[in-house]
């Protein structure tokens, strides 16, 4: 009787430290890649200071304007590619304003999510526009595939809505093959 005492004593002792180990050393996959991105270099704030330095503030002309809105998209991808560990997020601006989001393929939904809304505020912060941004979800070898869309609330400045279609269509565009308003040349 004793035995078997010590023996499932050590059973369970063994399943919970193995439990504690796979918990201390759970997958990065797992976890969320973004937790507090906007503290990663460079910071909101760095890249709004920035951004208003390179559209020229208050005198902004439409050239600047462009100019800030392109490097406002390579301060943000540069926020995730210069992260240790690196993520794989890339954000394009295109002059038919609206913005482009890259999101490696195994990215969670959620992440996706957070990712686009950040983004979008930000954008809107720094740059004072509200612009749809298309959701990409990226393959090694492969053209980005278009799985969602942020649009901002006409109604309320301060909401968006993200939708992904699963007709193979996301606003007009084909995922496999994305080509009109929202095409990722």
């Amino acid at each position: 009787m004793k035995m078997r005492i010590i023996i499932g004593v050590s059973v369970a002792l063994v399943i919970l430290a193995g439990t504690a180990i796979v918990n201390y050393y759970k997958s990065s996959a797992e976890t969320d890649p973004t937790s507090g991105f906007q503290q990663w270099v460079p910071t909101a704030t760095e890249v709004h200071a920035k951004v208003d330095t390179a559209s020229g503030g208050q005198n902004a002309n439409a050239s600047n304007a462009l100019a800030g809105r392109r490097l406002f998209a390579k301060l943000i991808t540069n926020r995730f590619r210069a992260h240790d560990p690196p993520v794989a997020v890339l954000v394009k601006y295109h002059p038919d304003n609206w913005f482009a989001l890259e999101c490696p393929a195994r990215m969670e939904p959620w992440n996706l999510d957070n990712l686009a809304l950040d983004v979008w505020r930000e954008s809107r912060d720094d740059l004072s526009i509200s612009c749809p941004i298309m959701i990409y979800r990226t393959y090694i070898g492969a053209k980005p595939v278009l799985v969602g869309t942020l649009q901002p609330d006409k109604s309320n400045t301060m909401h968006a809505v993200i939708t992904y279609d699963k007709t193979q269509q996301v606003d007009g565009a084909v995922k496999e093959n994305a080509t009109g308003k929202y095409a990722n040349p």
